[in-house]
Parts: C-alpha cells; sequence; structure tokens
C-alpha cells in the first residue's frame, strides 16, 4: 500500500494539469460566453420579411430605374434589407446611438416631420383658404417693377468714368441722340424687374435710384457695383395684391406652410412642459 500512494499523488497532478493550461481557460470561457449569449436569445434575433416588405423596397427599386425588379434584383434588395437589418440592430445594442450629434438631429427631424404630415393630412376647404388669404392679404404683393435701358461706363476702362458718362449725357440731349459707353456684361435692356431683382445684379444704389426716375429720358449717372450708368426708364408696373382666384398654388403651399408650423409650436410647448429643466454644476 505504501508503494501505491507515491503513484497515486504523481498521477493527480498529471490529470489536472490542463486547469492551469491557458489555451483551455480561454476555450472554456469563450464556451461559457457563447452559452450566455444564446441563453439571451429572444424574438429581437429574428428578422421577419414581409410580403409588404418586398412590395416597398420594389416600389423604392420602381421609383429610382422606372421599371420592376427581376427576381434576382429583388431577392438583392431584400439580402440588403436584411443586412442593414442586422447592423442596425447591432449598433442599437451596442449603444452607438447614444451622445451621437447627427443621429441626436435625425430622430428630432423625423419627429417635426412627422408632426407636420399630421398637421397637412387633409387638402384644405374653399373656406380656409379664403379666410388665410384674407389674414395674409399683403404677403401676396407684387411688387413695382421696372423696364429700362442702361449705358455703362466702367470703372476699369476710364480714368474718370463719372465725368464720361456727365460728358455723354450732355452730348446725348443736347443732339437728341442715344450716349455711348462701354460693353456690358449684362443685357443692356431689362424688362418687368423688381427693385429686389436689380439689387441683386446691380447693387441696392442702383435699384433704390429707378423709383425715382422719369420716364423716357436718360437719367443723370447712378453708381452700380460695376461703375457709372446712364438710364432710360421705359415703362413701370404698379404694385398691386392680385385677387383670391389669381393666387393659385401658392396660397395653397402657404397654408400648409403655416399649418406645419402651427403644429410644431403646438406640439412643442406640450412636450416642454413635461419636462423639468434643472442646471446644475
Amino acid at each position: 500500500m505504501n508503494d501505491n500512494t507515491p503513484a497515486a499523488a504523481h498521477q493527480a497532478p498529471e490529470n489536472s494539469s490542463w486547469l492551469r493550461d491557458p489555451l483551455w481557460v480561454f476555450l472554456a470561457l469563450g464556451a461559457l460566453l457563447f452559452w450566455l449569449d444564446s441563453s439571451a436569445l429572444s424574438s429581437n434575433d429574428t428578422i421577419e420579411v414581409t410580403n409588404a416588405d418586398k412590395a416597398r423596397l420594389s416600389a423604392q427599386w420602381q421609383a429610382q430605374t422606372r421599371r420592376e425588379p427581376t427576381p434576382d434584383e429583388l431577392a438583392g434588395l431584400v439580402d440588403q434589407f436584411v443586412e442593414e437589418e442586422v447592423y442596425y440592430r447591432e449598433a442599437i445594442a451596442l449603444k452607438l446611438d447614444t451622445n451621437d450629434t447627427i443621429i441626436r438631429r435625425r430622430l428630432v427631424q423625423k419627429l417635426v416631420f412627422l408632426t407636420e404630415d399630421i398637421a397637412t393630412s387633409s387638402d384644405p376647404t374653399q373656406t380656409e383658404l379664403e379666410d388665410f388669404y384674407a389674414t395674409h392679404r399683403k404677403d401676396y404683393l407684387v411688387p413695382k417693377k421696372y423696364s429700362f435701358d442702361h449705358i455703362y461706363f466702367s470703372r476699369d476702362r476710364r480714368k474718370a468714368a463719372l465725368s464720361d458718362a456727365k460728358a455723354q449725357l450732355a452730348h446725348a440731349t443736347e443732339n437728341n441722340v442715344d450716349p455711348v459707353g462701354d460693353p456690358f456684361i449684362l443685357q443692356s435692356s431689362f424688362a418687368g424687374r423688381t427693385e429686389r431683382d436689380m439689387a441683386g445684379t446691380f447693387g441696392t444704389n442702383f435699384a433704390s435710384a429707378l423709383n425715382g426716375l422719369p420716364k423716357g429720358s436718360w437719367s443723370n449717372p447712378v453708381e452700380s457695383a460695376y461703375g457709372w450708368h446712364l438710364i432710360k426708364l421705359r415703362e413701370t408696373q404698379d404694385a398691386f395684391i392680385p385677387e383670391f382666384s389669381a393666387v393659385g398654388k401658392r396660397l395653397i403651399n402657404d397654408y400648409q406652410s403655416a399649418l406645419r408650423t402651427k403644429a410644431n409650436d403646438a406640439y412643442k410647448a406640450q412636450l416642454l412642459s413635461r419636462y423639468k429643466v434643472v442646471e446644475s454644476p
């Protein structure tokens, strides 16, 4: 019996040596984690592709390509949908959406769009449009418009553009001829342009000068962003507010835009009333 005791004692460490092997420990821990993960499986790990999903994917394809997808193309769209869904769920599980400014803004935007869609889900009635127009008539003012010719005198081409413009005006008036100036990068005649249009083209100084010009004769030199101009005002169209029937589609768009703004403001106020803001150091 004494002879067998050392052998038994020696055999036990050999049988348990695998417990100290890092590879076995790693594999054991991996198996444990896999088991824990598998035990946590739920319905969230099932991706259901319905006929409605396929119809939506097909409709999106048709909107882009103007034809129905082939069976192989539709299968590819479904694979792409499944892949996107898997990545989306994994990203959410890893909380990659947390503290992401872009995702935060996108979610806010989607909520705003949802509110707007609900507010404009039905077409406005004739009475609603008429009431809206009566309240906002001034918003449909058609501004005064100008039609004119101009002669250009370039500051870059001339050392004394203003003096040359004055001299040409005097010569034209005395001899009953049109003045002669420099080529202009744009046209020399404009028709039916508003003061705002001309401010964008020539600058505010030129645009505001149009309102005080007499018709049918060359003006004194007017400065623009390019140089100096002699202007002959041909005709003007006074500002006016069009009748309800002439406003057309713009009125519907404006009405729905006002509804969206009103709905967003109301929803925002309702949401904010549910939260308490506390400032902390």
